[in-house]
């Protein structure tokens, strides 16, 4: 019998990383061995190093995603199955990616049965993003994004409405009955990783029961390239040092709030902004879920110190360059601010590029 296949899917910033950790945790405590793929258009993801710092068997698939690197993807799943011999596999692939079904699912369906048992497929669902695609629809307004967005959802065989905690529950009730009306072939749960709030379901559903044999749905590459094109990726790293040890907590905050800022006063969406500061084995991970919220921590530094490194994730509805620029000139402000020096900065800017998945079962 195979290994028990999880993806949990969702757009960015809606809280997989979160989500995934909290369901390693729990499935752990029941006596479960979980292993964890993680997945973007890059390399040294904060998603991974925060994982791993869990103590979580991760394995990454970099430069693209899970459909796109086929091989790559069902590689690490086979030598992270061989080596750890988990009871299930988290996979989490990149926020911006749909046609799962299609390019994964039914992939895995036909050449991996005695390979892998695959869980129905979750997508999780930022409220604050749920209701911007609402008001479009309403204006009868669907742009790239939204499309998108539009397209993660009608495949998914669960939805989690995530971060019930941040609304009231007459939005909760509103917004999952929209989700049910528009999405019929898939289970509404109302959720909140952070709080872990009705995640038993959910887990139950994952580690015992079966993807379902689902309808395809068309998509239009072209949209979808263009709504990926839209969201600019950089990924920066860096050694900060300073004069005196700083509390890194407030160093991260600093930083990310500074770049939300000169984000919101262009006018650009964040879909998401983390930040990973490690020293030693004491570490900080924070992250901005939208242009709107402020940044946000998941784990917290016990101590000061004087030497830290930094790793920066950023997606934003900009042209790559002025988010590389962006995150460069708000990392030299906070550095400064605190007494600190930038050493052995390097970074990663770019637009992806045109999906193009090794396989395509229609």
């Amino acid at each position: 019998m195979g290994v028990r296949l999880a993806v949990i899917a969702g757009f960015l910033g809606s809280g997989k990383t979160t989500a995934i950790s909290k369901i390693a945790k729990t499935l752990t405590l029941q006596g479960k061995k979980v292993g964890i793929v993680t997945n973007d258009q890059s390399e040294n993801l904060v998603d991974t190093l925060f994982l791993s710092s869990d103590g979580y068997s991760v394995v990454e698939v970099a430069k693209g995603c899970f459909c796109c690197n086929f091989d790559e993807f069902t590689l690490k799943l086979k030598s992270i199955s061989e080596k750890e011999m988990p009871d299930i596999i988290l996979a989490e692939p990149v926020g911006s990616c749909t046609d799962l079904v299609a390019t994964i699912f039914k992939p895995i369906m036909n050449n991996y049965t005695k390979n892998f048992i695959l869980s129905p497929l979750s997508v999780l669902v930022d409220p604050a993003r749920l209701a911007k695609f609402i008001k479009g629809i309403q204006h009868n307004y669907l742009n790239e994004i939204n499309y998108l967005f539009d397209k993660q959802l009608a495949e998914a065989d669960i939805i989690l409405l995530n971060k019930c905690d941040s609304i009231s529950a007459s939005d909760a009730s509103k917004f999952a009955d929209f989700l049910k009306n528009r999405y019929t072939g898939a289970k509404i749960l109302p959720v909140s990783s952070k709080e872990e709030t009705g995640l038993d379901n959910w887990i139950d559903i994952i580690a015992n029961m079966h993807a379902s044999d689902k309808q395809l749905y068309d998509i239009d590459y072209d949209i979808y390239a263009s709504a990926e094109a839209l969201l600019g990726w950089y990924n920066g790293q860096c050694t900060i040092c300073c004069e005196n040890a700083i509390d890194i907590n407030s160093f991260v905050l600093s930083l990310l709030e500074s770049i939300r800022i000169k984000c919101k006063g262009k006018n650009y969406d964040i879909a998401h902004l983390k930040a990973y500061a490690v020293s030693g084995t004491d570490y900080a991970k924070a992250s901005v879920t939208s242009t709107e919220n402020v940044p946000h921590f998941d784990a917290k530094t016990t101590l000061d110190a004087k030497n830290f490194n930094l790793l920066l994730n950023a997606r934003v509805n900009a042209p790559f360059q002025d988010i590389s620029l962006l995150c460069a000139a708000s990392l030299e402000e906070t550095a400064k601010n605190y007494s600190c020096s930038i050493n052995d900065y390097i970074y990663d800017c770019f637009s992806p590029k045109y999906p193009k998945p090794k396989f395509r079962i229609s």
